[in-house]
């Protein structure tokens, strides 16, 4: 059980490729539909359990990541 309690939850690993793949393709127009094809997920739920691990929708982080590569 402790094992189980360190390791990142699914939620967590998802957020994290998501913000991977966004670093990889920042110069792209990107679309939820592609992104959670990607990552295998339905848009619905990528998008609902990005916001919820990271408190903001993953086109918000997506512009916050492009305006500090803008700097």
């Amino acid at each position: 059980a402790e094992e189980v309690a360190n390791r990142p939850s699914r939620r967590a690993h998802l957020a994290l490729h998501v913000r991977e793949f966004l670093l990889k393709n920042l110069h792209r127009e990107l679309h939820l539909d592609e992104i959670a094809q990607q990552l295998t997920v339905s848009p619905e739920h990528l998008a609902r359990a990005f916001k919820q691990e990271t408190g903001q929708t993953i086109f918000n982080y997506l512009q916050q990541l492009r305006l500090e590569k803008a700097k």
